[in-house]
């Protein structure tokens, strides 16, 4: 799963900020979605791809969403199992 953690999304054009938005709405809609047994693992994004262990822990702090870099970088990360998908929560800005 990727969060965006650019500027532009601590506006508060919708409830809470963009960020805050998203944040909830992968606390409660997309997490309790997720089969059991399924490995969630969380990253933000900006100019670099960051690992995250709290959703609630992202801050908007980048300069650019810089989105194709992430996605090559997520793919090289790797894991235990094989990539399943790939969950992106952006304003697509910056």
């Amino acid at each position: 799963m990727l969060l965006d953690s650019s500027k532009s999304m601590s506006l508060q054009d919708v409830p809470g900020s963009r960020l805050g938005s998203a944040r909830n709405w992968l606390k409660d809609e997309v997490f309790p979605a997720c089969p059991a047994g399924l490995n969630r693992t969380l990253f933000t994004f900006n100019e670099a791809l960051q690992p995250l262990a709290q959703v609630d822990s992202a801050s908007p702090t980048g300069r650019v969403t810089a989105l194709g870099s992430a996605l090559q970088h997520l793919l090289a990360v790797g894991g235990d199992q094989p990539l399943a998908g790939v969950i992106l929560c952006s304003d697509g800005i910056e």
